[in-house]
């Protein structure tokens, strides 16, 4: 067997230059309380070590790293001859920077070639990357990717990327909060689970003409920007409004654009899955059902150590910008998935469906735009680069190998004065038309839209708004308690010009045919204007469990709530006008504020790093070179001995608190459990060859757990004891 040295012995007297890469690309293993080689070498061999140092890989990196990793399940010494062709042999220093291999001989061999030498991988990327026969058989799409080709740009007018960021900065408010004045008037039951069922969500995009994708866009939104909360009684909690909702409604627009593109870029879900009502993990997710809890990652897959649909819209954003997809340029759609994808092939987001859906989000809200005759193709707009740069010079460097931060998604200083300077002046008037409908040539002032969609409905959104008025729209108001002339006087109010004689015809008409009953503010009292009115609403069967008790000849009581009379009143096919007066409004949801959570870490500062690696270098020249103190936990001592080939004895506990002892020559420790050749009846050096089937020797595997401590072969003391072992008596 060649010699061997484990990784804390490697890392304890590499040369300088690779100990500072690796101190640079590696801060999520640095700790201040912790400047020595010993602590770092153990925490980039556990699981989440090597899994955050995985997922920062291109795919490149990553298939050097799947062929060494399953040349490692034959023998634990690889050299790149051995492996097969295509693979980048510069992809070397990058694994090596990010602590997942080192240099396998006793020798120091940094100086060579990095494909002249033979190289260890640490054993949990075994278990973490598709090594076996089965995982072989079925492989990821990376793992026999190409690299991508340079994309071939589209020319993009400046005229048209300034247009675009502000109809979308323009849009994006109104339309929530078009869409929460629908949820105010047609509050929906929360479910048990949390958020909105479907038949509602279709419900709100029906009637704002916003599509089911958009809806759920919009209501998340709502839900991020504390915009919607769950109020009503107890016994039929239901989404509503909060009082925070107004004076968003009415604030500055470019402000509020700045919280939309903030709440946008930390949303947790993705919308097609919600749509779809399933995660990729098959739970099932409805809108706003993520609020009030931390939800966990939509997909299933790689073990990604941060928020996947935050990541995604951050790295999608800057990796547009690197690509060129900017400055007047943009790139097709295909060809930002493959480079994506190319550069985060273990994101889990990296599918071609949600990266599409996330361009369409960021087209929506002003951050790319599309070419002329181009719409598979996207640049940023200049607002999208200024924020594309504010994010990646603002993501920390210590934290894990792929910087970011949640917190750190915010948008750049002097955002909102850019916004402002973008966004047209608001109307206060629309264009009465013989057809039917009013039309606002720019955004509307907030008060005069939600007037209008009283008693209209909406066509089109946009810089400019289209309204329709229509029996139903018309009817929609009028039994919202508003009289013909109130109706008339709206319109007129907002309309620049004299109103329309076939509108006013309409509307007289319609207030005509819904027979002129009222219901009385006061519980179920009927007020007519002709007594044969209310002699058929008397006789009517359907009213019969109403309890209608005829008072005079045009008014009556009933034993049921307003509402519920209402309800039977439209089922036989009476409309009726709402109170004038007292009319009842549901109390906005209250917004309960959070305290920000304090948070105290020992990770290494920017400005701390230079200390701390003179310290460690202190360290490292104290020490003997090459060994380093021994692991301090009985995972780093597997380790050790499967990295070097060396026998240890285990203390064990079964189920029933029995101890006892054995002897055993660690081949691997991943996923909670360590496998390794048992020793039988056999002292002194090992059996040769060191293999399953050899004299006393037979393969076990082992969790962690049940290991109470580990000593090396012939030391009577020195045990490691293991304090989360299940059986461990005290």
């Amino acid at each position: 067997m060649p010699s061997l040295q484990s990784f804390n012995a490697w890392l304890a007297h590499c040369p300088e230059p690779r100990l500072r890469a690796i101190l640079n690309t590696r801060r999520d293993l640095l700790r201040r309380d912790a400047a020595n080689t010993q602590r770092i070498a153990g925490a980039a061999g556990t699981r989440a070590g090597v899994a955050r140092g995985l997922e920062s890989l291109d795919t490149g990196a990553l298939q050097l790293a799947c062929a060494l990793a399953v040349r490692s399940r034959v023998t634990p010494v690889v050299s790149f001859d051995e492996l097969p062709a295509g693979l980048d042999p510069r992809a070397f220093d990058t694994l090596a920077d990010t602590a997942l291999i080192w240099p396998a001989g006793a020798e120091s061999q940094d100086s060579a070639e990095p494909a002249s030498m033979r190289w260890r991988i640490q054993s949990e990327a075994v278990s973490l990357l598709p090594t076996s026969a089965r995982d072989q058989s079925n492989p990821p799409a990376w793992l026999h990717a190409e690299p991508p080709r340079a994309p071939v740009m589209a020319p993009v007018s400046q005229a048209i990327a300034r247009n675009a960021q502000a109809g979308a900065a323009a849009q994006v408010v109104g339309d929530i909060v078009a869409l929460v004045r629908e949820v105010a008037a047609r509050p929906a039951s929360q479910l048990v689970k949390g958020g909105i069922g479907k038949r509602d969500l279709m419900s709100y995009a029906s009637r704002t003409g916003a599509g089911a994708h958009r809806s759920v866009l919009l209501l998340e939104l709502a839900g991020r920007l504390g915009l919607l909360g769950v109020g009503g009684p107890d016994a039929d909690p239901v989404w509503l409004p909060t009082n925070v909702f107004e004076s968003f409604a009415a604030g500055d627009r470019a402000a509020a654009y700045a919280r939309v593109v903030e709440a946008w870029l930390a949303l947790p879900v993705e919308v097609g899955q919600v749509v779809a009502g399933r995660d990729g993990t098959g739970a099932v997710v409805h809108a706003l059902s993520s609020l009030g809890h931390s939800p966990t990652s939509p997909f299933s897959g790689f073990p990604i150590s941060q928020p996947v649909m935050p990541l995604t819209r951050y790295l999608l954003l800057t990796d547009l910008d690197a690509l060129g997809a900017r400055g007047g340029f943009a790139a097709a759609a295909a060809a930002i998935v493959e480079d994506f994808t190319w550069h985060h092939p273990l994101l889990p987001s990296a599918d071609e469906p949600v990266l599409t859906e996330i361009l369409a989000e960021a087209e929506y809200l002003g951050l790319v735009t599309t070419p002329l005759a181009r719409p598979d193709s996207f640049g940023l707009t200049p607002v999208g680069v200024r924020l594309a740069a504010h994010l990646a010079g603002a993501m920390p460097r210590s934290g894990n190998p792929l910087p970011f931060d949640l917190e750190r998604l915010t948008v750049p200083q002097g955002w909102t004065d850019l916004v402002a300077g973008l966004l047209p002046p608001l109307e206060r008037t629309v264009v009465l038309q013989s057809d039917l409908t009013a039309v606002a040539t720019g955004p509307l002032e907030p008060t005069v839209a939600t007037a209008l969609e009283r008693v209209a409905d909406v066509e089109t959104r946009g810089q400019g708004t289209v309204f329709r008025f229509t029996e139903a729209s018309l009817r929609r108001g009028l039994e919202d308690g508003l009289s013909a002339a109130d109706v008339l006087a709206l319109i007129a109010g907002a309309a620049d010009g004299p109103l329309v004689p076939t509108l006013e015809f309409l509307i007289e008409e319609t207030a005509a045919r819904m027979h002129r009953v009222r219901l009385a503010p006061a519980r179920s009292v009927i007020v007519v204007d002709d007594p044969d009115d209310l002699t058929q609403i008397v006789n009517e069967p359907i009213l019969l469990t109403a309890g209608i008790e005829q008072l005079t000849s045009t008014v009556a009581t009933a034993r049921v709530s307003q509402e519920r009379l209402a309800e039977l009143l439209a089922a036989a096919d009476i409309h009726t006008l709402g109170a004038q007066s007292e009319h009842t409004t549901t109390l906005p949801a209250p917004i309960t504020a959070v305290a920000p959570i304090k948070r105290r870490s020992l990770r290494v500062g920017d400005r701390e790093l230079s200390d701390f690696e003179a310290a460690l270098l202190t360290e490292r020249a104290t020490g003997t070179p090459g060994t380093p103190a021994a692991p301090v936990t009985v995972a780093d001592r597997l380790r050790e001995a499967s990295a070097t080939g060396a026998e240890v004895v285990l203390e064990t506990v079964s189920h029933t608190g029995e101890v006892s002892q054995l002897r055993l020559y660690p081949t691997a420790v991943t996923a909670g459990r360590v496998r390794g050749l048992r020793v039988r009846g056999h002292r002194g050096a090992a059996p040769a060859p060191l293999r399953a089937g050899a004299a006393g020797l037979s393969e076990v595997s082992l969790p962690l757990a049940r290991i109470r401590s580990v000593r090396p072969a012939g030391e009577p003391g020195g045990t490691t004891p293991n304090p989360s072992a299940k059986g461990t008596e005290k």
